[in-house]
């Protein structure tokens, strides 16, 4: 993986590698993660005052390399971690969710309704939101705004995956179809792609690249028979 100033990686045994050892890089340099051991994975997360890693390690434990933001509450038994690359939020194993960001009012208070959360199974955020998926198959979103600024996800259930572009709520549900909660200030792009998403049937499994503000965003889908289907992207650029 990379930022635009650096290149960082994942041993196979657990250890970090940064190509810039600079201390004053953006990520920190390879120096403050030479002692980072037993590492399971890895997100960069770039807030306004630093920008680094956060770690998911082999014991539960969540490293992240500034100080900056600290999780609501401290990770002692994480199973995941997400990052939109501005707001990092960490799944424990009892079902219950941390979230770290700017002190900024959206996200302390969607901080706020994840502190409030039992029986989650999985996590996915954007700068936008935090959408949880419940054992029960229900999803739950934090948006921290008075007003809602996603569709009603309500409705949803036997949900088995979820994701997020910048924009937009997307959940696979057991039956193959793939459901969108869109946000109320949807771009035209990511409209584009939601309706795409309508007509998708016997898909086993997402993927959503979130291109951002400045790059175009695309979901993958798989289906039973191996036939992959693109939304935001044409297939055939590919080769």
């Amino acid at each position: 993986a990379f930022s635009v100033e650096e290149y960082y990686g994942l041993t196979e045994d657990g250890r970090i590698l940064v190509s810039n050892d600079a201390p004053e890089a953006s990520f920190g340099g390879g120096q403050v993660y030479q002692d980072w051991s037993g590492i399971k994975e890895i997100l960069p997360y770039a807030y306004p005052e630093s920008r680094g890693l956060i770690a998911l390690c082999e014991d539960g434990s969540v490293k992240r390399g500034s100080t900056y933001y600290a999780f609501t509450r401290v990770p002692r038994d994480a199973v995941a971690i997400a990052s939109s690359g501005y707001v990092t939020a960490c799944l424990n194993r009892d079902g219950t969710v941390f979230v770290a960001g700017p002190e900024v009012e959206y996200v302390e208070g969607f901080a706020r309704e994840a502190n409030q959360l039992q029986d989650v199974e999985q996590i996915a955020v954007s700068n936008n939101a935090l959408l949880c998926r419940l054992k029960d198959g229900t999803v739950s979103v934090c948006d921290g705004d008075v007003l809602p600024q996603f569709a009603s996800v309500s409705g949803w259930h036997d949900m088995v995956d979820i994701q997020m572009m910048r924009m937009v709520l997307i959940g696979l549900r057991a039956d193959g179809r793939v459901l969108t909660a869109p946000s109320f200030e949807e771009a035209v792009y990511d409209r584009e792609i939601t309706e795409a998403l309508a007509d998708w049937e016997d898909i086993i499994r997402i993927r959503v690249h979130d291109g951002g503000e400045y790059f175009p965003s695309c979901v993958l889908g798989w289906q039973s028979d191996g036939t992959l289907l693109a939304a935001g992207i044409d297939l055939s650029l590919l080769g």
